[in-house]
């Protein structure tokens, strides 16, 4: 339906062929299903004869798919990848990037967690230049635990006093606590295992469209890692 969406590994590889059959968008829509079936075709190699259509197949599960491209060519191009810490992130072989997610992702969550400035302060320094005594990490992620805890039960109390309105300040509550869950993450002593709990869970945060999307490429920068990690 809606053919310049398209994602994977190379979401253009199938260009030649689209041009090849004619399928592009501004095609009526009977127009686009024969096409699509000629480009079934194309692809598989087979003819989509009725009597084929109508008999059993062999179906193959791609179990482990490469991972999308973290930057869709068919999108707008937002202006933060050209950040050099974003330049950096996207240029670097993907495990060796895993510290720069997790500073990145950890700015975005202390920006949104109504944390009090001492302790987003320290965040944000063990973040760029990691513990400057032992236990100072579980320190942190504790007192950040209680946060995350106060900030639900004060959202629920708020929505319990409100059943059938919209209880002001709820949301705002909700996603300080989940922000707060992601700076937990955050911190884990492993750089890697830290971008990708946080990467997996900043994605569902509820952020403004641009940071959004700073955080889905993120997330799919941090897919990738997990990837070449199988497959090393």
């Amino acid at each position: 339906m809606d053919i310049e969406t398209r994602y994977g590994a190379d979401p253009a590889v199938l260009d030649p062929v689209l041009r090849e059959v004619g399928l592009n968008s501004g095609l009526p829509i009977e127009a686009r299903k024969a096409r699509s079936l000629a480009l079934g075709e194309r692809v598989s190699v087979r003819p989509l004869t009725p009597d084929r259509l109508h008999s059993p197949w062999f179906v193959f599960t791609i179990t482990d798919p490469l991972p999308d491209l973290p930057v869709s060519p068919f999108k707008p191009r937002p202006s933060f990848l050209d950040e050099p810490e974003f330049v950096r992130i996207l240029t670097e072989p993907a495990p060796m990037a895993a510290p720069s997610i997790v500073q990145m992702v950890g700015s975005i969550a202390v920006g949104v967690a109504l944390l009090q400035d001492e302790l987003a302060e320290e965040i944000t320094a063990l973040l760029d230049h990691g513990e400057r005594y032992p236990g100072r990490r579980e320190a942190i992620q504790t007192r950040l635990a209680e946060h995350r805890d106060a900030t639900w039960q004060q959202a629920r109390r708020l929505r319990a006093e409100v059943p059938l309105g919209r209880a002001e300040g709820a949301s705002e509550l909700e996603r300080a606590s989940s922000a707060t869950r992601i700076l937990i993450a955050a911190l884990h002593p492993d750089p890697i295992e830290a971008a990708l709990s946080a990467t997996s869970q900043g994605v569902n945060l509820p952020l403004p469209s641009l940071e959004h999307e700073r955080m889905r490429i993120l997330d799919k920068v941090g897919r990738r890692i997990e990837y070449d990690l199988r497959h090393s």
